[in-house]
């Protein structure tokens, strides 16, 4: 009767665990115009919600610990609801270079709904939080800092920013004395 009892506090934690929010409907009368990140374009449709970072970065390091740990978090999805998702760091960076700076860590995350449906995002302590998430039921989503003490954050799908007048130009400079390769697929091989 006690292994019931333990097991079913455990499964009822772990739900409760499970189901935690970081995220909280925000709205603009509470940001202030000295506060707002500067943006390059504002989307037409949006969503703004305040995270409670410290709570979210004290969940994400129990991925640190194993590559196979995963949590459970909700995000904000276009559409104003929150979706699911099993999360592990998905670190990009050599060991080295992660011990060197623990706190840039980068995270993938799978819905618990529909697995095509996936998050990828990132934290670090000056830019906060920034991620995008991709699924076939909707268009690319993006979740972006709004405010620069990393605070307020705006859900917007990428089909809601408005086209941009000016064209691609590329500034690049090509390096003194450096000679591209020819990896054109016109090259005859000498065998």
């Amino acid at each position: 009767m006690k292994k019931i009892i333990l097991l079913l506090s455990l499964l009822v934690m772990a739900s409760s665990y499970a189901q935690q929010n970081f995220w909280s409907s925000a709205n603009n009368k509470t940001v202030t115009a000295e506060n707002l990140t500067t943006r390059a374009t504002m989307p037409v449709d949006y969503n703004l919600y305040n995270l409670d970072t410290r709570a979210l970065h004290n969940i994400l390091s129990e991925t640190h610990q194993s590559k196979n740990a995963t949590v459970q978090l909700q995000f904000p999805l276009p559409d104003g609801t929150l979706e699911t998702f099993n999360v592990k760091e998905h670190s990009i960076m050599e060991p080295g270079l992660q011990a060197k700076f623990p706190k840039l860590r980068a995270y993938k995350g799978v819905s618990t709904s529909n697995s095509a449906t996936v998050i990828h995002f990132n934290t670090s302590p000056r830019k906060g939080f920034s991620g995008m998430i991709m699924s076939p039921r909707f268009s690319s989503t993006y979740i972006d800092p709004y405010t620069t003490d990393g605070s307020t954050y705006i859900t917007y799908e990428r089909n809601s920013l408005p086209q941009r007048d000016e064209s691609f130009v590329c500034n690049f400079e090509s390096a003194t004395g450096f000679q591209a390769p020819d990896v054109s697929m016109n090259q005859t091989e000498n065998a």
